[in-house]
């Protein structure tokens, strides 16, 4: 049971110090790694080691190149427990990624140093202005269209007008008279006798074949 109560407490040791980036006497609070930095900038944090001399603040473009750390200040003799290490004027550099260290010092030349990487300076970007989104408002009521109203439109007929008609004058129809012509009346009678003459011989050869049909019956 000892044993592993004590191998929890180290265990717990370990993690502690494997999640803790900065050791107690120096580090950096402010700013933090990736941030976006723009015009003074205030560094906060520590500098206090056992034995102390001095600490110092430099920045470089990231990823530094050799030796060309360029100093924020000056050398500081003094220690710091949580507060203002130093300001740093980034309208002074250009746009773009450094690395920020900070070293602390002892009195037996032995140093202690500490980076934030990933800081952004970006002083000629325009900071976004927030725009006004009006409340919406009440809407508005639909007027309602008026009933439109139908006229019928009567196309009027136009009446004709009586249309005088001249019937024409009935002509009296003419009536010959009777006229007494001798020639024509003398041409009829004489066809009147014929076909009365033509009639009786017609009669006569009728008895006379039935008479001669008579006598050569007999006996």
């Amino acid at each position: 049971m000892r044993k592993f109560i004590a191998v929890l407490f180290l265990g717990a040791g370990l993690l502690s110090l494997a999640f803790r980036p900065q050791l107690p006497g120096a580090y950096i609070a402010s700013p933090k790694d990736g941030e976006t930095l723009r015009g003074e900038v205030a560094i906060r944090g520590t500098a206090s080691l056992p034995d102390f001399w001095k600490y110092e603040l430099h920045y470089s473009p990231e990823p530094p190149a050799g030796d060309r750390w360029i100093p924020i200040g000056g050398v500081v003799e003094t220690p710091v427990v949580d507060g203002l290490l130093g300001v740093w004027d980034t309208t002074k550099v250009p746009d773009g990624s450094y690395v920020l260290r900070l070293r602390v010092a002892k009195r037996d030349g032995n140093y202690v140093e500490v980076f934030i990487r990933g800081l952004v300076v970006a002083n000629n970007v325009p900071t976004p202005t927030p725009t006004f989104t009006p409340l919406p408002s009440e809407p508005s009521p639909t007027p309602i269209p008026p009933t439109p109203t139908i006229v019928a439109e009567v196309v009027a007929t136009p009446t004709p007008s009586p249309t005088l008609s001249i019937l024409p004058t009935p002509t009296a129809a003419r009536t010959e008279g009777f006229a007494f012509e001798p020639g024509k009346l003398a041409s009829s009678f004489c066809y009147g006798m014929g076909a009365a003459g033509a009639f009786f011989a017609f009669a006569g050869f009728l008895f006379l074949l039935r008479a001669i049909i008579n006598l050569v019956r007999r006996p």
